[in-house]
């Protein structure tokens, strides 16, 4: 049976560090990863369990979502400057010169938008507008906790899983972070 985890919110800083140490319960162990801290069992038999070949795999879909998030504010911050340039232009009425302006005003706003600082401006006029994404497959919970973190711009990540032991561990390692 599937069961929804509800909707995941963190508010702290990410920072690029990976660490492994065994908590006073012999039977789990931690591993902090980017921005997320994850605990596991010790057995690497259980069903639920921390893969480290698959942390480059982790940080290079933060890096392509934080790019497209990126990409996407950028369009609408361009998109948007664009309609209220529009806007002044039909109150000053249409003039030749003004067309080739709107042009160069467009070019030169497009060349000094910084991309990050576009995503954080989008999401604090809409938080609504942000990302949605889901880990379908989320396992403990890792992948998602560290796309919540560091990626700028997410409004919810939703995390599912077939597996009851890795719901479990994955509400386990939200209630950690």
């Amino acid at each position: 049976a599937l069961r929804r985890l509800p909707t995941v919110r963190f508010l702290s800083s990410p920072r690029k560090i990976m660490s492994s140490s065994t908590t006073d319960d012999a039977k789990t162990k931690s591993i902090r990863e980017g921005s997320a801290i994850m605990n596991y069992p010790a057995d690497q038999e259980s069903t639920v369990f921390y893969n480290p070949v698959q942390v480059q795999n982790r940080d290079l879909s933060i890096l392509m979502i934080t790019l497209y998030a990126e990409r996407r504010a950028g369009m609408q911050a361009v998109t948007k400057f664009r309609q209220e340039l529009k806007k002044d232009q039909m109150e000053q009425g249409n003039r030749e010169d003004a067309n080739k302006s709107f042009k160069e005003k467009v070019d030169d706003f497009e060349s000094k938008l910084d991309p990050s600082q576009a995503v954080l401006d989008m999401s604090k006029m809409d938080s609504a507008n942000g990302l949605c994404i889901l880990d379908a497959l989320a396992a403990s919970g890792l992948r998602s906790i560290r796309y919540w973190k560091e990626i700028p711009g997410v409004h919810h990540v939703r995390i599912n899983d077939l597996d009851e032991a890795a719901i479990e561990r994955a509400q386990a390692n939200i209630a950690a972070n």
